[in-house]
């Protein structure tokens, strides 16, 4: 789709080696130049407001158990208010793009950045802050020990370039997102039916093999277990304690860690999260059990 665009007739530097070149009509304005802080607060009638990397900020549900991580205190009057069209930045999270426009009047975590935004199109102001390379420069104006730990900076956040096309333009540009994502949408909606159809197909031919063999033409008998039903004749039905053996061994910190996932079964344990900071483990891994090669591992609380 952006292949298919014209190119501009001229072009600038604008003086950040992640945005590059932009069209010499754009302003390149500092951040400083466009926000304002805010720090209303004393406002609990309003509805609560909440910031993440996937959507930016929205309306929090008090009911729904995905949202409700975080324990919300009694007290709310300390929270600080976001009035419609506020700039939003999670400061503890902006390297990761928790940051946005608040959809509506609402009151966020004291911990947040409130600022009045001067974007001409608060769409185009979501789209382009929460862009991969905003991303990154929000990570360059955050400073910390280690990632994980990064905190965003008002002095190095100030200096951040911001791009203004004329207003109508920020317009046709969000005009022209909404029909190319909802292009892609449709895609993405028609791969996954696709992919979940042939997820249960190998579903279904896994479980064809392992309970019933490869030979459709083997004589088959009862295997005297309801949901497993009819079994090749020649195969044997066991009692699982008759087959597995429990292993409690302990006492090898220096072997790697290994977790075990619904979606992989048992896989070598990434020591850091997809976010790339450090997972919680226990420090004494003298106390873990001892699972060797071949062996089978299941988390008891989600058999």
């Amino acid at each position: 789709m952006i292949a298919d665009l014209r190119p501009y007739s001229d072009y600038k530097e604008s003086g950040s080696r992640w945005l590059a070149t932009v069209p010499s009509h754009w302003e390149v304005r500092n951040l400083r130049t466009l926000i304002r802080p805010r720090n209303e607060r004393n406002r609990v009638d309003l509805p609560l407001l909440s910031v993440a990397r996937e959507k930016g900020v929205f309306v929090r549900s008090l009911t729904d158990a995905n949202e409700n991580h975080n324990v919300i205190p009694e007290d709310l009057s300390n929270y600080k208010v976001a009035r419609a069209g506020n700039l939003v930045v999670n400061k503890m999270k902006a390297w990761q793009g928790s940051m946005g426009i608040a959809p509506c009047d609402g009151i966020v975590s004291p911990a947040y950045f409130v600022f009045d935004f001067a974007i001409a199109d608060r769409a185009f102001g979501q789209a382009l802050l929460r862009s991969k390379p905003y991303v990154w420069h929000f990570g360059q104006a955050s400073d910390g020990v280690r990632v994980g730990q990064w905190d965003l900076t008002i002095a190095g956040m100030r200096q951040i370039p911001v791009l203004a096309p004329p207003p109508a333009e920020q317009a046709a540009i969000v005009r022209f997102l909404g029909w190319a994502n909802g292009r892609l949408e449709r895609a993405i909606r028609a791969k996954r039916r696709v992919i979940a159809l042939l997820t249960e197909q190998k579903q279904a031919i896994i479980h064809r093999a392992v309970t019933r063999g490869l030979n459709p033409f083997v004589p088959f008998k009862p295997s005297g277990i309801p949901w497993l039903g009819d079994i090749p004749r020649h195969w044997d039905v066991r009692r699982i304690h008759g087959v597995f053996r429990e292993r409690k061994e302990k006492g090898k910190p220096e072997w790697p860690i290994l977790g075990v996932s619904i979606a992989q079964g048992v896989t070598k344990d990434d020591e850091c999260d997809e976010d790339g900071r450090p997972r919680r483990l226990i420090e004494d891994r003298a106390l873990y059990k001892v699972a060797h090669s071949g062996d089978i591992a299941y988390n008891m609380m989600r058999m």
